[in-house]
């Protein structure tokens, strides 16, 4: 599997719905113009009606956004309403929410990463960008969870990154680009990169003290 993949298990519609309206930041406006309410509003004594929609049909947006606990009552109660959106509903948490174990997944990185062969001498930057074409599908994958609200997924995708570079650390065929691009150097130069990107995008990150013991530079978050 590679980027965007991952396995998601049924769940309550609750349980669901408090992932995904976390994740997509769902707003009242959306979840309530996805269920068609009938009910506009309601009307108290001596009080003005505060309906979500105009006389002309249109949703009027609410001033404020939900809470995750009230986005979750709202998504869980569409579910129960509309079953048939629960597939739609699967398919967006598999892909957004949930990522593959970061072992596993750092272990295909690796994979890949040793798939690399150079023939002869190669340059620093050359060596890089090649890395690089391989690594940045997972960096946008993560870059887009996050944008979405997945930062559990997003770091996740993160630390199979670094698992990935460190797998290689230890690697000594003659003809893999690593290797010839000296390592463990060129894999601890690529792991400080990624993580210089991956660090303004503020992820909980964890302690890799036990997975990445040679990388006293890299620090939780």
């Amino acid at each position: 599997m590679g980027p965007c993949a991952g396995g998601a298990r049924a769940g309550h519609p609750a349980e669901i719905g408090h992932g995904l309206a976390t994740a997509c930041g769902l707003t009242a406006t959306a979840v309530l113009g996805a269920r068609r309410a009938d009910n506009a509003g309601t009307r108290g004594k001596g009080s003005h009606r505060r309906s979500t929609r105009r006389h002309d049909g249109e949703v009027r947006p609410w001033k404020r956004r939900l809470s995750d606990d009230e986005c979750s009552v709202l998504l869980a109660e569409l579910l129960l309403r509309h079953p048939e959106l629960a597939a739609e509903v699967e398919e967006i948490t598999s892909t957004l929410l949930v990522a593959e174990n970061e072992q596993e997944f750092g272990d295909e990185i690796t994979a890949k990463l040793r798939a690399l062969r150079a023939n002869g001498p190669v340059s620093v930057d050359a060596g890089r960008g090649r890395v690089m074409d391989v690594l940045q599908p997972y960096l946008d994958d993560l870059t887009r969870r996050k944008e979405r609200g997945a930062r559990r997924a997003a770091a996740d995708i993160a630390i199979a990154v670094l698992l990935g570079l460190y797998g290689c650390r230890e690697d000594t065929k003659a003809d893999m680009l690593l290797v010839r691009m000296g390592l463990p150097g060129a894999a601890d130069d690529l792991a400080r990169m990624v993580y210089k990107k991956v660090k303004p995008l503020q992820l909980s990150l964890p302690s890799l003290a036990d997975e990445c013991p040679e990388w006293e530079w890299y620090e939780e978050s």
